[in-house]
């Protein structure tokens, strides 16, 4: 058997072909996966044949339609013309359907094929390939037997209504040009093979200038997305606001505005743990920042790997992060800045280097800052009752707290804080649960009197 991506490899196989592309997610009764090829302008012509007569089924205009259901044994690719006519619908036969390691839908492949015309004749390709696989010993004979029964399944229900095969692909292909993503869903892009979810697709063709795609992250509930570039030189980290984003409900317009005020923000709190902005630019319709790459591990939860290598660190190792939290946000506060939307997400660490980075603090702000909104942006793991409250000052206060909860998020539960589940003494305990009273008069009153208790009480 072979590897079959749901593109069909296509993508990997015609790099001078001219197109765009990009994979969706169904979540219904049934999960599946569509993907879409649109070739562009300049596209070459690639032809089939149709009883005897030559067709164009790849060129300027056309469309290829993929359909790849997880609990059936085939992925079906529908054949659009530039005028919108559906062609032919070509069967890859497997064994099974799955997803990869990078998160691409794939299947089997068991050879053989099978090609519908809308006139429900049919025609049989690679039988030969399959008959070579079984006798190479590449295959079983269960192999040879399930493909043949799944062929002889798709081919007795296209004889009996090829309407159904037409309306199925048409649906699939009126849903994907004209609808937005459905819910539970999302689409998935490709850039320099590497992998990424949206809403819905958007053209990241300008990222070429900053060098070819290695990495991307896509989970981010701020608005952004972003890449790890590299070019022959340097690797480089470039964060986009105005890209449709699977895990945000802020608006592209909402997105940009808070890029733009973010890049006053690291140029006040410029600080040697903060991540370096290099520069912005407005770009493909959005702006971008790029910063110094890091190979870092994030604490995020949305990256559970790196979050648990930094969570199984030593004690030692993680008070000396923790350290470095502190001192960055002494240093925000002393710049009359209080900190908005601090969490797990925004502390990186660089193992190699033995650097902590902080980074993600667009949501910063000029203390005192006012809550205006109730429930503010934030991990409810890190917020303090002020930032639920309307009208409540959100301030250096505010930030002792968030300080606490990083250090229970560090070093204990952070859910119960009990000190059962605490890892470190009881002094250092009693800091961080002074830190995280709900009432604001029992907390320490500034980040530099909890560094003072806290260090204090790590000498004693």
């Amino acid at each position: 058997m072979r590897k079959k991506d749901i593109l069909g490899n296509f993508v990997r196989k015609n790099p001078d072909m001219l197109y765009s592309h990009s994979i969706k997610k169904h979540c219904g009764e049934v999960e599946a996966y569509t993907a879409l090829i649109t070739f562009l302008p300049g596209s070459r012509d690639v032809y089939g044949e149709r009883n005897g007569t030559k067709i164009t089924i790849a060129g300027a205009g056309c469309k290829w339609l993929m359909y790849l259901p997880m609990n059936e044994y085939w992925c079906m690719t529908a054949f659009y013309s530039s005028k919108g006519e559906c062609l032919q619908w070509y069967f890859d036969i497997s064994k099974v359907n799955f997803i990869d390691e990078v998160g691409m839908p794939c299947t089997d492949d068991l050879f053989l094929d099978l090609i519908v015309f809308p006139d429900s004749s049919t025609k049989t390709l690679d039988a030969d390939e399959l008959q070579n696989a079984l006798d190479n010993g590449e295959i079983t004979i269960d192999d040879f037997n399930h493909a043949y029964r799944t062929y002889d399944k798709i081919k007795c229900s296209v004889l009996s209504d090829c309407n159904n095969l037409k309306e199925l692909s048409d649906k699939l292909l009126l849903d994907y040009t004209q609808s937005s993503i459905p819910e539970h869903g999302y689409y998935m892009q490709w850039q320099d093979g590497v992998l990424y979810k949206l809403k819905e697709p958007f053209d990241f063709s300008f990222l070429s200038k900053y060098g070819k795609v290695f990495k991307v992250f896509d989970d981010q509930d701020s608005g952004n997305i972003c890449f790890g570039m590299t070019n022959a030189k340097e690797k480089h980290f470039v964060k986009f606001a105005g890209a449709p984003t699977v895990r945000s409900n802020t608006s592209k317009d909402l997105a940009v505005e808070r890029m733009k005020s973010t890049i006053k923000i690291y140029n006040d709190l410029s600080h040697p743990l903060l991540s370096n902005l290099l520069y912005s630019e407005e770009i493909g319709g959005g702006l971008a920042c790029v910063f110094e790459w890091l190979d870092a591990d994030c604490m995020g939860k949305q990256y559970p790997n790196s979050r648990k290598r930094i969570l199984e660190m030593d004690n030692e190792r993680k008070l000396r992060i923790f350290d470095d939290i502190l001192t960055f946000h002494a240093h925000a506060a002393k710049q009359g800045y209080v900190a908005i939307d601090f969490y797990d997400g925004c502390i990186m660490y660089d193992s190699a280097g033995s650097r902590t980075i902080i980074c993600d603090i667009e949501l910063y702000a000029k203390a005192p800052y006012i809550n205006n909104m109730g429930r503010m942006y934030g991990s409810t793991r890190f917020m303090s009752p002020e930032e639920f409250q309307l009208g409540a000052v959100i301030d250096e206060v505010t930030n002792v707290y968030t300080m606490g909860a990083t250090a229970f998020a560090l070093f204990s539960n952070e859910v119960e804080r009990d000190f059962d589940e605490w890892k470190l003494s009881r002094k250092l305990f009693e800091v961080a649960k002074k830190a995280v009273s709900d009432e604001r008069k029992n907390r320490q009153q500034s980040i530099v009197r909890f560094i003072k208790e806290w260090r204090e009480a790590l000498d004693g």
